[in-house]
């Protein structure tokens, strides 16, 4: 049990220090820490070959290459509510200028 401490940063001090209970708690804590981590490789690591086969198969108009803030939205959430207000903000004056034309053909009538 000692090798494990010292594996995950505690002290032979710290180590006998502790308590079974502060120990179990801290062992229980970096475990859940390691599988964390290693879930969030996992996702990293699906995406990234989801992403490389998407560029092998090549972009096109119907399917465009993903932008950094589309595949990893977590990570960059204030750049992706920044680009999603930028594309609502360019929505609605593409349907402003429809509309004005659609007004200018339906008056020309």
């Amino acid at each position: 049990m000692l090798d494990n401490a010292l594996d995950w940063g505690l002290s032979e001090e710290q180590f006998w220090n502790m308590t079974i209970g502060e120990l179990d708690r801290y062992v229980a804590s970096k475990q859940r820490q390691e599988t964390y981590r290693l879930k969030e490789r996992a996702t990293m690591d699906y995406t990234l070959a989801l992403l490389i086969g998407r560029a092998v198969q090549g972009s096109s108009e119907e399917h465009p290459f993903p932008d950094l803030y589309e595949v990893y939205p977590d990570l960059f959430l204030e750049e992706a509510v920044k680009r999603q207000e930028e594309q609502e903000a360019l929505q609605a004056e593409l349907s402003a200028i429809r509309f004005i034309q659609f007004a200018e053909s339906f008056n020309s009538k």
